[in-house]
């Protein structure tokens, strides 16, 4: 990841919901049963935040979501980016 800070001034940061195993984001259209877990992806927004030009968080998909669990998920992403 050094590498790719190293050679670029700006990020531009997509993260798609689908990657998150399903047990933090059931409400997606491809659930993961071996998907990753939060805590990695905030320690890479931590890691780049202030290279990040342009932040995105896709493939949320509210009829799917239970109890919006993926809601409050891309919610607290953009909390961790911010703060």
């Amino acid at each position: 990841m050094q590498t790719i800070m190293h050679k670029h001034k700006y990020i531009y940061l997509s993260i798609c919901l689908d990657v998150f195993h399903y047990s933090v984001a059931p409400g997606v259209s491809a659930p993961q049963a071996l998907g990753i877990y939060p805590e990695i992806v905030i320690d890479a927004i931590k890691f780049i935040r202030d290279k990040v030009l342009s932040l995105d968080i896709v493939e949320l998909n509210p009829e799917l979501d239970i109890d919006n669990h993926t809601a409050r998920l891309a919610a607290n992403l953009v909390a961790e980016f911010c703060y």
